[in-house]
């Protein structure tokens, strides 16, 4: 090609990009914004929302943001994968694997630890004692995680240092099913799934079980405590209901109704709401928090079989929906669904890390 026909080639380019400039500006910067971020950050984005895919027995890694999303990296990890806590540094994530639980003698749970730099598997945590493993909670400094165990009905204590097992805790009532960490990392809260009415306590600075709560309703499940420390919140099963507890007495206050068959819940960072995933109402249930009455205020469709949830710094809740394979993204300050994001099979947990 002459210089005369190099010339006009990249004169007829020049015109094709003003013409569609001027069509789509906004669209156009839009791309070059991004890409210039793309480059700025590399081009392997960082996870910060990990989905607990119970039949495939994989984790799925993505990148959020609001209402978008992207997967960054699918992980094999144990069998039936129930729980995760990540420690406060955010470099790893621990994974607590049920198992099998028709084989529950054989004791075939697991905890994978995840290297959240390198996005791989860096161990694998067993124990001849860990029968259905469960429910995990992270200590305050990161340095000891906490793993119930469904049929051994203990407590189990790992260091994080070395993923040895520092200490098991019977907490002598059945159906250890998960736990809940205080603010303060002095004590935490144990619900007992097949054990009406049950919540035991454990002292983290022993590791010893010092009280036992009664009263709740049949089959208490999902237990958490509010950013204040003062309440711990049951969700039961059978019932139906949300049961509160007040943390300086160690005593139930009051029992809500909620929706069908409640299993998770978790407290807004301001302490205003808390959501219960209603399995089968295929809903979100908002309880109102902010006096007394503590009463549910609206039912949030979802997808179904809605199980676990994890809320954003940045106002959004995000819930597995483990009858088709899906998240549901809610605007909490809308307090409506407003995005659906497929992952594996049947996911059951996930968390949001910074």
């Amino acid at each position: 090609m002459s210089g005369d026909n190099r010339f006009e080639a990249v004169g007829r380019k020049t015109a094709s990009w003003t013409r569609l400039t001027a069509r789509f500006p906004l669209q156009l910067a839009l791309m070059v914004a991004l890409g210039g971020a793309l480059t700025a950050q590399g081009t392997e984005p960082k996870p910060n929302l990990i989905v607990l895919n119970s039949v495939d027995s994989t984790v799925s890694l993505l990148q959020i943001q609001g209402r978008g999303s992207r997967l960054v990296k699918t992980l094999p990890v144990g069998s039936n994968p129930r729980a995760v806590a990540i420690r406060p540094d955010g470099t790893r994530a621990y994974i607590v694997n049920a198992g099998d639980q028709s084989l529950r003698e054989k004791g075939l749970g697991s905890v994978s630890v995840l290297d959240l730099g390198t996005l791989s598997v860096a161990a694998t945590i067993t124990h001849p004692n860990l029968h259905f493993p469960h429910g995990i909670a992270m200590s305050r400094d990161g340095r000891k995680v906490y793993v119930t165990t469904l049929y051994q009905n203990s407590v189990f204590v790992f260091s994080t240092a070395s993923n040895e097992v520092l200490k098991e805790i019977p907490t002598g009532k059945k159906a250890t099913f998960m736990i809940a960490m205080t603010p303060d990392g002095t004590r935490a809260y144990v619900s007992h799934a097949e054990e009406p009415g049950f919540v035991t306590i454990v002292d983290t600075a022993t590791d010893t079980m010092v009280g036992t709560i009664e009263g709740l309703g049949f089959e208490p499940q999902g237990i958490t405590v509010t950013p204040d420390g003062k309440t711990v919140l049951v969700t039961n099963y059978d019932d139906s209901t949300l049961s509160f507890i007040d943390t300086r007495t160690n005593r139930l206050e009051r029992t809500i109704g909620v929706g069908l068959n409640p299993l998770k819940v978790v407290v807004a960072a301001d302490g205003r709401f808390a959501f219960t995933s209603a399995l089968n109402d295929h809903s979100v249930s908002v309880v109102d928090l902010r006096n007394d009455r503590r009463q549910m205020v609206k039912q949030i469709p979802v997808g179904r079989q809605p199980v676990g949830m994890s809320l954003s710094d940045d106002g959004f809740l995000y819930v597995t929906n483990m009858g088709e394979d899906s998240i549901t993204v809610i605007d909490t300050a809308l307090m409506d669904a407003v995005r659906q994001i497929p992952v594996g099979k049947a996911p059951f947990s996930l968390s949001v890390w910074k």
